[in-house]
């Protein structure tokens, strides 16, 4: 049995900000094929305000061009998240059986355990530095990392006793 490493130092915040395009990446591909994609849109997208321009509005070429490469960039938005999410399932999908993951949070009084795919956090609420409500998620954000917990899963009244706590614990703080 190998001997237990202990690694200890100093850590500025953000100072690993720069690797982030590089976890990016891994999870859900290159930058490149989303840029690809992007100008491929606008292209379409302004591309199509020609006939409607000439044929439709009887106007000059260019008159819609903006609308065109506003349609681009929002059919982006829309075909990029797509995209992203089925390149993560994929990807972990090459070394799981499974996409659906088995999770729990621990609310306890002094601090909140996440555990989920063999992995376990535990977090003060000391380090609890933001938290809010989004799209039936509340998320919590320590040491500047995210963490969900979907509202769904919550016990009656639980949500309300939790948010309860965080009110309590974090907000003065904030």
């Amino acid at each position: 049995m190998q001997t237990p490493v202990r690694v200890t130092g100093t850590v500025r915040v953000a100072e690993a900000a720069s690797l982030s395009g590089a976890i990016a990446a891994r999870q859900r591909g290159s930058a490149w094929l989303y840029w690809a994609i992007l100008l491929l849109l606008i292209t379409l997208g302004a591309g199509l305000t020609i006939p409607v321009d000439v044929f439709l509005l009887d106007t000059s070429p260019g008159t819609t061009l903006p609308f065109g490469v506003i349609l681009g960039c929002l059919l982006y938005f829309l075909v990029s998240r797509l995209i992203s999410r089925r390149f993560m399932r994929r990807r972990f999908r090459e070394n799981h059986d499974t996409i659906d993951l088995e999770f729990s949070r621990e609310l306890l009084a002094s601090n909140i355990i996440f555990e989920s795919a063999g992995v376990r956090t535990e977090i003060q609420y000391s380090a609890v530095s933001d938290y809010f409500q989004k799209s039936g998620y509340v998320v919590l954000i320590a040491s500047f990392t995210p963490f969900a917990i979907p509202e769904r899963c919550f016990p009656e009244d639980g949500l309300k006793s939790f948010l309860a706590t965080l009110n309590d614990r974090v907000s003065k703080r904030i």
